[in-house]
């Protein structure tokens, strides 16, 4: 009788056993996984801090003109006029120059500081032996905007110019009339930049040229317009020795000696430019 008690008690600690080892064993699969998903969690995490890390954002305010208070009053931090609702040809000539002045300098400011970050984002990925998928997108956007093929990191950090404040008032001061021209009242257009992209938003010029009928862009603000004379610049054959001397510390008055192509006037359109330069003290406003 006793051996048959023994035999039920054994069997009882044995089927005990095993259905503790069956809900520990469901334990550690759920830890398991859980821990699975975490680690996948942290790595995704961790991509994303590095991401943070390497690409960052330059931020700023965009401010609406519709009075001289807007553009006269004191802001902190880096802002841009996204549009002007006043004629600057009502304004006395060296009230209307002042503003001008005033329009363009916030604009400058914010594409200069989003080249310099750039430059700094662009050195870390070049130093790196791998990117993940977020560099990968940012890289393809740069050597796109300055159209360059991917991986020529050497081209892509010499064409990264950061193009004088000085030569950028002068040549907008001189195509735009100090922001007279239909093209900067209608299109946000200060350097009379030219479309040849009929899908692009553009205001067609009065008159023809036989059977062309040429048009400039529009733009959507003035930051804009400022960003694409820095990438004409910057990109275009015809200014390499503009770029040269930029990145050889020169003069804005040497440089502009680099922009002959820019207008069919030629030497007349670099005089033009260094008259404008000298006359109005531009340089003062250079980094």
């Amino acid at each position: 009788m006793k051996t048959i008690e023994f035999r039920n008690l054994k069997r009882k600690r044995m089927k005990k056993n095993i259905f503790m080892l069956l809900i520990l064993s469901i334990f550690m699969l759920f830890v398991g996984k859980s821990y699975s998903q975490d680690s996948k969690l942290r790595n995704k995490l961790n991509n994303f801090s590095i991401c943070s890390k390497t690409i960052t954002e330059v931020k700023y305010d965009k401010i609406v003109v519709n009075n001289l208070e807007d553009i006269y009053k004191k802001r902190d931090g880096l802002y841009v006029f996204s549009n002007v609702n006043i004629d600057l040809r009502s304004l006395p000539v060296e009230k209307r120059k002042d503003v001008f002045i005033r329009l363009l300098l916030p604009s400058i400011q914010v594409v200069q500081h989003e080249i310099l970050n750039n430059r700094e984002i662009v050195k870390k990925l070049k130093a790196k032996k791998e990117l993940n998928e977020t560099e990968k997108k940012y890289a393809t956007m740069i050597f796109n905007k300055y159209k360059i093929p991917y991986g020529n990191w050497d081209e892509l950090q010499s064409k990264m110019i950061i193009y004088p404040t000085s030569l950028i008032l002068s040549q907008g001061a001189i195509e735009s009339a100090w922001g007279t021209s239909r093209f900067f009242r209608e299109g946000n257009n200060a350097f009379g930049i030219w479309s040849a992209n009929p899908n692009e938003p553009r205001i067609p010029a009065k008159g023809s040229r036989g059977y062309f009928v040429p048009h400039l862009r529009r733009y959507n603000s003035l930051k804009d317009t400022v960003e694409d004379i820095t990438l004409v610049i910057s990109r275009s054959p015809a200014y390499s020795n503009a770029r040269k001397m930029i990145w050889e510390g020169k003069s804005s008055y040497e440089i502009a000696g680099g922009l002959l192509q820019y207008s069919e006037e030629g030497y007349n359109y670099i005089k033009k430019i260094r008259n404008t330069l000298n006359h109005n003290n531009f340089e003062k406003y250079d980094v």
